[in-house]
């Protein structure tokens, strides 16, 4: 008797057969098209199977999907002539696909019928389906499906590059006068291009620390930023667009090297950091990052020292030099512009016109070759 039992059980183990609802498409919510399928797959039918009618249910979320067309083409009910594969949604949440053949039997190695529709969420969301009820076909179908299997439908995120999107600097070049803590800033322009409510991450970064640093960022917006410091070279600006308003950014950078000059580079890009976000930006900047330090001068102990003789009055800039060496005058803002200069001349004294100046402060560098001197001026 128990050889019986045991033969009887494997027998019904046999005889389940598994349903499958597949899913034929991922679906890209950044494109104009947010079409999913999917269909029920017994998996191969023979003839002796006998399959003449198909009455199956499927559960959904209302909230993500909208079902709206039974596709026939490439599946067993096209072979169905008498009652056409149709579909009713009566009940809510509730796929009911349908149809039969009263002469044929479908054979074949395809679904039973594709469902197709209209993707109503984000590519976070995930709906699992469901079999609400067991499925029926007609009494001659030899197979037994007690086996059910879902494939779920997704969503996914492809964002489009926008060159015409991103971050850019005003400038080309950044000048940080007078050696190690000096500051200077430069500021940036943020290229939205009529988007609006973006979360937004700036990264900026100083190729070489050692020459210059970030000092602090100054980022005028409607709402606190948060910023994250990286390196002494680098950081992120986190921050939530409001509206289509373009925030201003200004970067304070600091000289590290006491050398007469140094140069690095500075560079910036911005990310979208919103979920399912559609649109990456591509625009991003690299400028020119020049520590000078005009109060190097000559080392007061040397045989050369007095060769620079730089005189300064409220209207002219004078410079002499002892041993034909090439000679020059510059100007320069507070802030490291570079305001006048009379270029290198190979003369022994060389003259630069401040009077046209306006008020503020000034610093006059006088050059003797590779030796020069430094005043400060008020005007």
């Amino acid at each position: 008797m128990s050889i019986l039992a045991v033969l009887a059980a494997a027998s019904t183990l046999a005889a389940q057969d598994t349903m499958t609802v597949r899913s034929y498409r991922t679906v890209d919510i950044c494109s104009n098209e947010r079409r999913w399928q999917i269909a029920p797959y017994l998996g191969a039918i023979k003839l002796a199977d006998s399959l003449a009618s198909f009455d199956i249910s499927i559960g959904y979320d209302t909230t993500l999907l909208r079902p709206t067309d039974v596709l026939t083409e490439g599946t067993l009910s096209l072979q169905f002539e008498s009652f056409k594969a149709q579909m009713t949604l009566v009940v809510p949440g509730e796929i009911r696909v349908f149809g039969g053949d009263v002469i044929n039997f479908a054979v074949g190695d395809k679904p039973i019928v594709v469902i197709a529709g209209e993707f109503r969420g984000t590519c976070t969301d995930i709906d699992s389906l469901s079999i609400t009820w067991p499925p029926t076909f007609n009494n001659e179908f030899k197979k037994i499906v007690t086996v059910f299997k879902k494939e779920p439908i997704q969503a996914v995120a492809n964002p489009k590059n926008r060159p015409d999107i991103g971050v850019r600097f005003k400038e080309d070049s950044i000048t940080v006068v007078g050696g190690v803590g000096k500051k200077s800033t430069t500021q940036l322009d943020v290229v939205m291009n009529g988007l609006s409510d973006r979360y937004c991450t700036l990264y900026i970064e100083v190729a070489d620390s050692t020459i210059a640093t970030i000092d602090t960022v100054l980022l005028e917006s409607s709402l606190e930023p948060q910023y994250e410091r990286l390196t002494k070279g680098s950081m992120n600006i986190m921050f939530k667009q409001k509206g289509s308003e373009i925030p201003k950014v200004a970067v304070v950078l600091s000289s590290q090297t006491p050398a007469e000059r140094k140069e690095t580079s500075f560079k910036t890009k911005m990310n979208f950091q919103q979920a399912c976000e559609c649109i990456r930006p591509i625009l991003q900047d690299t400028m020119r990052v020049i520590c000078l330090n005009p109060m190097v001068s000559v080392n007061e102990l040397s045989a050369d020292a007095h060769t620079v003789n730089l005189q300064v009055s409220d209207e002219l800039a004078t410079c002499q030099c002892d041993h034909g060496q090439m000679n020059e005058i510059a100007t320069y803002s507070i802030s490291g512009l570079l305001i006048s200069s009379t270029g290198q001349q190979l003369k022994e004294e060389t003259f630069l016109n401040l009077a046209g100046l306006s008020h503020g402060a000034y610093i006059i560098v006088g050059s003797c070759g590779s030796k020069r001197l430094m005043k400060m001026k008020l005007k």
